[in-house]
């Protein structure tokens, strides 16, 4: 499984271009995990994502400070597309893939936090995500929810001795709760 992001190329241009190569050796895919795809195509997304929200934010991507900055966010983006594909993975195998109903509802969540549907499609469309990309990573974020939900379940998060438990994604992987525990703590 790659940790490390497909190859990208910024162009000094008023627009960044992603030039990736793949990680993975199938045609179209950055990564495979679990037999889950991890697509060229949201990386690119991602991408061309976080290059908008950076040059919004008056990051200039083209110079030193700006593309470092640029790749780093680039390489958490493509982390958090193979955490989501374990996610994924986990969820289809345990039927945990979210609802309509728990879609509709993480949306209406995020609305509200954006300050209403419209403040939320602006600030979508902003940051360069087309309506089919946002619904699909509200889709993914309900199905995370499902399956940290079933992960954590069984570890002693929020009692006097464990108020707080961080649990990665990845720890789906292992055998038992035990050993995520001991990851985790």
């Amino acid at each position: 499984i790659p940790t490390n992001p497909p190859a990208a190329t910024a162009v000094p241009t008023a627009t960044l271009v992603v030039l990736p190569t793949a990680v993975s050796s199938k045609p179209g895919l950055a990564a495979e995990v679990n037999g889950v795809p991890v697509s060229l195509k949201e990386f690119n997304q991602e991408s061309a994502s976080t290059a908008a929200s950076l040059q919004s934010q008056g990051t200039d991507i083209t110079k030193a400070a700006g593309l470092k900055t640029y790749h780093q966010q680039v390489q958490q983006a493509f982390q958090s597309l193979i955490d989501n594909a374990y996610a994924v993975s986990y969820a289809k195998k345990h039927n945990l893939v979210a609802t309509k109903k728990q879609v509709a509802a993480l949306l209406a969540q995020y609305q509200t936090t954006a300050g209403g549907a419209a403040a939320f499609t602006q600030q979508t469309q902003s940051a360069g995500f087309t309506q089919d990309v946002v619904n699909q990573i509200i889709s993914d974020a309900a199905t995370e929810q499902n399956v940290q939900t079933a992960v954590t379940k069984n570890l002693p998060c929020g009692t006097k001795t464990t108020p707080v438990c961080d649990v990665h994604m990845r720890i789906i992987l292992l055998k038992s709760t035990q050993q995520a525990l001991a990851k985790t703590l």
